[in-house]
């Protein structure tokens, strides 16, 4: 069970009542952002208890390196979000390197990344229009006014893993 924004759990709790390798194919996307380092460890092992020999897995998630101001704006953005579970995340998301070296540790093989752009850009309207909704800290909004008037903002690129047990 997992419980992203709830304040009585400072761990990401996994429970996966499914046997051992039970299953052929696990994809899951921007799950790995809401968890910190040791919740992501539990959750690679979880996830390679329950795949089958060769089973496969892919996994998505918006790359944390900013490639320009208006990335830069959204990223920093997610951690003022007054719904985030306290305490604060350690990280917009995870590095693909990181999350790779770690799926290794823990046995799976064949893992590689790919990339790609989301082209999803938003002009100073719709940024605090989505920052309004997505519950960001006003004082975030006020201190950044000037660049979200000349930048917007904009989703960074998406890495994939993908591997295999």
């Amino acid at each position: 069970m997992y419980f992203p924004h709830h304040p009585a759990f400072s761990q990401i709790v996994f429970v996966f009542f499914l046997e051992d390798e039970s299953v052929d194919l696990i994809i899951s996307n921007e799950l790995f952002c809401d968890l910190d380092r040791n919740g992501l460890e539990r959750a690679i092992k979880e996830f390679y208890r329950i795949l089958k020999p060769n089973g496969q897995m892919a996994h998505g998630e918006l790359n944390p390196a900013a490639e320009n101001e208006a990335q830069r704006l959204l990223i920093e953005a997610n951690a003022y979000s007054l719904e985030t579970a306290q305490p604060k995340p350690e990280w917009f998301s995870p590095f693909s390197d990181e999350v790779a070296a770690l799926m290794h540790k823990i046995g799976f093989k064949n893992i590689r990344v790919e990339y790609f752009e989301t082209n999803v850009k938003m002009n100073f309207n719709k940024s605090i229009e989505n920052l309004k909704e997505w519950k960001t800290d006003p004082a975030f909004i006020e201190r950044h006014l000037n660049n979200l008037k000349g930048y917007g903002m904009e989703f960074p690129m998406e890495h994939v893993i993908f591997c295999q047990k």
